[in-house]
């Protein structure tokens, strides 16, 4: 309803004065609502993804997201998969709800498709799969009392494999949007940089994944999660990316296992502090260990001659990071989220240290 006008009292000494000052007010007032907008920035909505087979937030998660004022949370569903000897690609490693998540947050499941699930699929398969993906995301969310509006796909798609996933895109996206509900993707910073080769998902908006930039390698100086050097090249073009994009920052850490020089797996949530007083392992430096006998790494079997390789990203790190995703990006409200919410990575990080990331899309 709109408020009282309020007048102003003119001297009636002359006409003319009091027109001059009645231009003057409207030119103002035309004047003050362009100079909020241009001087307010975009709004940004503070997000984290959770990627854990069962939902159970520690006390220490909780503290995070009430005082990091979390307000969406990317929960993985489940994977698509195709196991061997299987006819089709199928959903598998569900998540299980222990506890439903908080009413104030707003819940975007997420649902990891392999590359292998998508080779040889045809166009039907495909926009069937799609259809396939929605129902069993709807079952768990029917289950554990979760409403959604946004749905999004999780796929490092090849040449060979973007025209299947994109069918799966078309057919999932025309079912929610039939619902009133919008479908968004990753895109890996190589899919942004070359979006002729690569494609352009068909869906609502993108989540920009700004991490995994370099190879895993067993080199000294190398990080594969994130160093500034291999983001640069790619975050150059990213204003004419035609899509939307929201931001995901790098808050995690893990051990990269390598045998004879190539890579062997991944021993995730694991930093130098949980391996570097393992009787067996000899350091080569800060960062890298070396097996000197046949041995057990938390739950990995590690040969003689194995190297480990702890890799992670401080705080200083991610803030910087952040930043530069901000400059490269354009002005225009979006979601900012961080991989992802878990008190072994909350451990590294203070409240100061996420607001200050999360704070730098200003």
């Amino acid at each position: 309803m709109p408020g009282p006008v309020m007048r102003m009292r003119v001297p009636c000494s002359a006409d003319g004065e009091r027109r001059r000052l009645a231009r003057g007010l409207a030119r103002a007032l035309c004047v003050l609502p362009l100079c909020a907008v241009a001087c307010s920035s975009p709004p940004v909505e503070r997000a984290m993804y959770y990627w854990r087979t069962v939902y159970a937030l520690s006390p220490p998660e909780r503290a995070m997201l009430r005082d990091a004022r979390v307000g969406a949370m990317y929960i993985r569903f489940f994977d698509v998969d195709r196991e061997e000897g299987s006819p089709r690609p199928l959903p598998v490693a569900p998540i299980a709800f222990r506890e439903p998540p908080a009413a104030a947050l707003r819940v975007v499941p997420v649902v990891f498709i392999t590359v292998r699930a998508l080779r040889t699929l045809s166009a039907d398969s495909a926009a069937l799969l799609g259809r396939d993906i929605l129902d069993a995301a709807d079952r768990i969310a029917s289950e554990n009392g979760i409403r959604f509006s946004e749905f999004q796909l999780d796929c490092d798609w090849t040449p060979s494999t973007r025209e299947a996933f994109f069918g799966v895109a078309r057919a999932l996206r025309d079912a929610l949007h039939a619902r009133g509900a919008r479908l968004t993707a990753t895109i890996r910073l190589h899919q942004a940089k070359y979006p002729d080769r690569a494609g352009v998902p068909p869906v609502d908006r993108g989540m920009l994944m700004d991490y995994n930039t370099g190879r895993m390698r067993p080199n000294a100086g190398d990080n594969s999660i994130y160093r500034d050097e291999d983001a640069r090249a790619y975050l150059a073009s990213l204003a004419r990316y035609p899509l939307p994009l929201d931001v995901a920052l790098p808050i995690f850490h893990w051990t990269l296992h390598f045998r004879g020089g190539a890579m062997a797996g991944i021993l995730n949530r694991t930093s130098v502090s949980d391996i570097r007083d393992t009787d067996g392992l000899t350091p080569l430096d800060a960062r890298r260990f070396v097996a000197a006998r046949p041995l057990l790494v938390r739950g990995s079997f590690l040969a003689a001659g194995d190297v480990l390789k702890c890799e992670d990203v401080p705080a200083s790190v991610c803030l910087a990071a952040a930043e530069r995703a901000m400059r490269a990006l354009p002005p225009a409200p979006r979601r900012v989220a961080l991989f992802a919410c878990d008190s072994v990575y909350f451990s590294r990080y203070t409240s100061d240290d996420i607001d200050k990331i999360y704070g730098a899309f200003r």
